[in-house]
């Protein structure tokens, strides 16, 4: 099976009916390719399927006509987004190895303008896993309204497979539960501390005050007009926190010195952050894998936002919002992995208008 075809097997969330005029398999598949191909609502996907009726024949059954854009919305609006992502996950699995390793990084997204203020709806948070090393979306996962990501990311963490893989998450997910889920799980965890434990945050501090540094590092970078010096320093062993046992195989503390200069403004700004980690790792080490964490705020969020206006998507009926935004990962993902040396946004146009290019880009 092709790539995206593993799509097809979604269960069809329609109720049942012989005279059901397209089949999950037109659906998905053009609304993939479409978005793939620059569009981003329901009636551009729908004069996509009109224009390129005779190229999406290839790949899938087509009858006379082509899905209306009410009729597209209404199959996304029904779909379950658990079957979509156990679906996705298994796609993810197909398409990209994992290696021994690899930061799998999880942070959170708000889609801003899928809230309803009509129907009390609000807008929808997301809580994704992106392996910085491979720059794919491994899983999503919604959550709840009436809760918050501390509930969210052990639910998303038991739909990985992790093993050996460092889990990275910001203050929010400093967690002992999390942290021995991930053990369990037999990945490691490098965590960002801050002042939501001030108990362990308290202790870090102590160690850096009062124990010998085991590596530090530096790295200075010029970009932009700016100078960012960043010094990370690491103690192995830490002895100074308290209740300790209760994070379990904490066997590293590490502390990021950042400083800043924006060279037009004449303006300096410096700031620590703190993690701890279950393993040894040198300074260096440790600071290639913080900042691999911060490409899911660069390469993922950033570009969700700019190059597929993410946040100015109005879909909100039933389970479109989520859906759809799977579906952005899906090509995001596709994007990703094709080595063609051009931006997110001239791929999809290239594809757009370049059918050999676009069945590249689908991986068909």
């Amino acid at each position: 099976m092709t790539s995206i075809r593993i799509f097809e097997n979604l269960p069809d969330p329609r109720k049942a009916n012989p005279n059901t005029q397209y089949s999950v398999a037109q659906i998905v598949f053009q609304t993939i390719a479409a978005v793939a191909s620059g569009c981003e609502h329901w009636t551009e996907i729908e004069d996509f399927g009109e224009d390129k009726k005779e190229w999406i024949k290839q790949y899938v059954p087509v009858g006379n006509t082509m899905p209306s854009h009410d009729t597209l919305s209404d199959f996304f609006k029904r779909l379950n987004p658990d079957a979509f992502g156990t679906v996705f996950i298994e796609w993810t699995k197909a398409i990209c190895n994992l290696t021994a390793g690899e930061v799998i990084a999880i942070d959170g997204k708000t889609l801003r303008r899928s809230h309803d203020k009509y129907n009390g709806k609000e807008a929808i948070h997301l809580i994704s896993a992106w392996a910085s090393g491979n720059q794919i979306v491994l899983a999503q996962q919604a959550v709840d309204s009436k809760s918050n990501e501390i509930t969210a990311i052990p639910d998303l963490l038991k739909l990985l497979e992790i093993k050996d893989a460092f889990i990275t998450i910001d203050a929010m997910g400093c967690q002992e539960e999390i942290a021995a889920q991930i053990i369990s799980q037999e990945a490691n965890y490098l965590l960002a501390v801050k002042g939501n434990q001030p108990g362990l945050l308290e202790g870090i501090e102590d160690c850096f005050k009062l124990q010998k540094i085991t590596s530090g590092h530096t790295e200075i970078n010029k970009d932009h007009g700016r100078i960012e010096n960043r010094t990370c320093s690491v103690i192995e062993h830490p002895t100074e926190i308290l209740n300790m046992e209760r994070w379990p195989s904490l066997q590293t503390v590490i502390r990021v010195d950042n400083k800043r200069e924006i060279l037009s403004e004449n303006k300096v700004t410096q700031e620590k952050r703190y993690y701890i980690c279950s393993c040894k790792l040198t300074a260096a080490e440790a600071l290639i894998k913080i900042k691999a964490h911060w490409s899911i705020e660069n390469n993922l969020h950033w570009t969700l936002d700019v190059a597929f206006a993410e946040d100015d998507s109005r879909m909100r009926a039933g389970n479109e919002d989520k859906n759809f935004a799977m579906v952005r990962k899906i090509v995001l993902n596709l994007v990703s992995l094709d080595k063609t040396k051009l931006s997110v946004q001239r791929k999809r146009l290239k594809a757009s208008r370049n059918d050999p290019y676009r069945q590249q880009l689908l991986r068909i």
